[in-house]
């Protein structure tokens, strides 16, 4: 994994130069957790500037310096990411010595011979790019269809800004200025905004799409080269549903097992995220048995929350080096500034980014460079019980689910002033209080997903069969992302890559075409996991077990007092929204009006990182 930044011109009479080059190295500097192993800053032909931050994992030579240009000049290609078959794919662009070169040399090549579009639909993996074609005038920006590397875009004044991160695009944009109706999604949760951002004009690349930049044009063309709905049939299904209970389990062990093997090829350290629960003990126990113990690593969350006796029982069946990293409240008010920052967003909705990151310090401490961990089981085999829920399915596709769910979980009144303060109107049911209310927490983009869901399982009948497969492919585009958005920044922060077998695309797409009796039936939750994760060796104690979801509860985690929001963000945007403390209730928003207020301070008000710690160190000492 690595990080890149680049400028491209799209006006003919203006050439990007010295000034372009300082930026792009102003935005590098923002990325270098990204990149600890190497630099690269590239212009070429007054056409574009292309920087990138190098953390080494395949290849670790200079040969596999970036951004990577082909031998003739023309093409400049900065990437980021790991393509699991580019040895298959070096054999088929009959590439020389193949033994020799990493992925990155193999992503450009393709890119020049198939296109970027039929390239990237192509590459099996994980990955966001930036390639030019001098010749052409173009800049193309891609990003896998899961999503899981980052990629954002600028445009104006005849200029495209692009990069990993968006605490990047200060220097080209300003402080972050959100929408109302953004600071009002973040106090209800939202993880982040998808396509918007809090910075004027930047948007980010859609999962599975290419958008392209021509010289002469202020058009951007996007092109959708792969999607997770696109992988389900009608046939498929049918033939699947077709197998017995013994067959689908040694076919999902199979590409399993492939799946894991593809995301362990390295050439540096690689190890595993160990939680403790079912999905990540299965992906170890398909990476034991090798020469060399597996080192796992583990978050202890101390107190009612831990899973540390779990973690241990795992490494001690599969003989694994258990490393592990203690986080305690005191950490987390210590490291929340710091973490915001990290994350560009406020961490409200996975205040569990402040264990994680703890077990990614503990890995880069110990050497290794990239973690598997098991996100995308729960989504894939349907881990979550709400999402079976026929109730919660019947709401979630209200476009205010978000509004009220939030609500119910603050307290009514709360609500009822916080819809006060998003648009007056409101009081008498005034037009500006639905449209504004109808973009709280994206839920246009919301109903979005849940569009393409539906239209992927249109050929079930209705009923709870086709409600649990769009159910969960739904949580594919939204709870995934956020859960793939945590894990790059967490993990860059300090250099540490994440992987995820289960969204290797063929096993992704055989469980996406799965039946629920097979997949994961209602009383037996991942129960083909299950059985494999036995036959792996994963203690009885951890597949017999409920799910638990790795969290932090923010009770215990946010001693902050409201002494802390005094002449702060919030008060100049929201003035009225701090309220008292008052229970259980109130304990989830008065978390994520913390997290918001911290990120405020940093983003938009341009706090120093010391300051806003400082802030919080004596609003808990209040």
């Amino acid at each position: 994994m690595c990080g890149f930044a680049t400028c491209f011109s799209t006006d003919l009479t203006a050439r990007v130069g010295a000034e372009e080059a300082v930026t792009v190295g102003i935005m590098l500097d923002r990325l270098a957790h990204r990149g600890p192993d190497g630099r690269g800053l590239e212009t070429l032909e007054g056409r574009v500037v292309m920087g990138h931050v190098r953390l080494s994992l395949l290849d670790l030579s200079v040969a596999a310096a970036q951004p990577m240009m082909d031998s003739t000049g023309r093409y400049l290609l900065a990437y980021n990411g790991e393509v699991y078959n580019y040895r298959e794919l070096a054999e088929e662009l009959k590439l020389a010595k193949i033994d020799e070169i990493g992925d990155t040399a193999v992503v450009l090549e393709a890119c020049i011979r198939w296109g970027v579009g039929e390239a990237c639909r192509r590459f099996e993996g994980m990955f966001a790019l930036a390639f030019h074609d001098r010749d052409e005038g173009r800049l193309f920006l891609a990003r896998d269809v899961f999503g899981i590397k980052p990629a954002f875009y600028h445009q104006r004044d005849g200029r495209v800004w692009a990069a990993s991160e968006l605490k990047a695009f200060e220097p080209v944009v300003g402080a972050a200025h959100p929408e109302f109706s953004s600071v009002m999604a973040m106090l209800l949760g939202a993880p982040h905004l998808g396509p918007a951002s809090p910075w004027p004009g930047v948007g980010e690349v859609e999962p599975g799409s290419v958008v392209e930049f021509k010289s002469g044009s202020d058009q951007a063309k996007v092109v959708v080269f792969d999607a997770i709905d696109q992988w389900v049939s009608e046939d498929r299904y049918g033939e699947i549903s077709a197998m017995t209970v013994a067959d689908y389990d040694k076919e999902f062990a199979r590409l399993f097992g492939r799946a894991v093997s593809r995301a362990t090829v390295s050439d540096a350290p690689i190890g595993v995220g160990l939680s403790g629960g079912l999905d990540s003990s299965a992906v170890l126990g398909a990476m034991a048995g090798g020469n060399e113990p597996v080192v796992a690593f583990h978050a202890d969350v101390r107190g009612h929350e831990s899973e540390r006796q779990y973690a241990e029982k795992a490494a001690t069946a599969m003989e694994a080096k258990l490393r592990v990293a203690e986080t305690t409240p005191q950490d987390f008010v210590g490291a929340l500034a710091e973490l915001t920052y990290a994350n560009d967003y406020p961490l409200g909705y996975h205040p569990n980014s402040i264990p994680f990151q703890a077990m990614a310090g503990a890995t880069s401490d110990a050497g290794v460079k990239a973690i598997l961990t098991g996100e995308g089981a729960d989504e894939l085999l349907g881990g979550y019980g709400w999402v079976g829920d026929r109730l919660f399915l019947k709401r979630a596709r209200r476009p205010f689910d978000l509004l009220f769910r939030s609500f119910q979980r603050i307290g009514w009144d709360r609500g009822a002033h916080a819809i006060q303060l998003l648009a007056p109107s409101s009081r008498a049911g005034g037009s500006d209080a639905s449209s504004r209310l109808r973009d709280l927490g994206n839920a246009q983009q919301d109903q979005q997903w849940r569009d393409r869901a539906e239209r992927a399982y249109g050929f079930l009948p209705a009923g709870e069969e086709r409600e649990f497969a769009e159910g969960f492919m739904h949580t594919c585009f939204g709870h995934l992302q956020s859960l793939l958005w945590r894990n790059d920044r967490m993990g860059m922060w300090s250099g540490i890559e994440s992987r995820f077998p289960f969204l290797d695309r063929e096993l992704a797409a055989f469980l996406l075409n799965s039946p629920r009796r097979l997949r994961g039936p209602q009383k037996s939750s991942k129960a083909t996991l299950r059985r494999t994760a036995v036959d792996l060796g994963v203690p009885k104690a951890i597949t017999e077990r409920e799910k638990f979801a790795f969290s932090a509860n923010p009770s215990h985690f946010c001693p902050v007092d409201p002494s802390y929001f005094r002449g702060g963000y919030l008060e100049s945007v929201l003035p009225g929204i701090v309220g008292e403390r008052r229970g259980a209730d109130w304990d989830n928003f008065y978390f994520y009006l913390v997290a918001t207020e911290t990120w405020g301070r940093i983003f938009a008000s341009g706090e120093s990182l010391s300051s806003v710690r400082d802030a919080l160190s004596e609003s808990v000492k209040s």
